[in-house]
């Protein structure tokens, strides 16, 4: 699932790769709201 209703939706992960959402922005969002951590994506 990518969205629900319209609004974009996604899977954190703390693992690198883990984590799914079409929406960049979206994803930056959460992690300013919860104090996440950025991930480097495993190469």
């Amino acid at each position: 699932m990518v969205e629900c209703n319209g609004k974009p939706v996604a899977k954190l992960s703390d693992s690198p790769g883990k984590t799914i959402c079409h929406d960049k922005a979206f994803v930056r969002a959460l992690r300013k709201a919860f104090d996440l951590p950025h991930i480097k994506k495993a190469s």
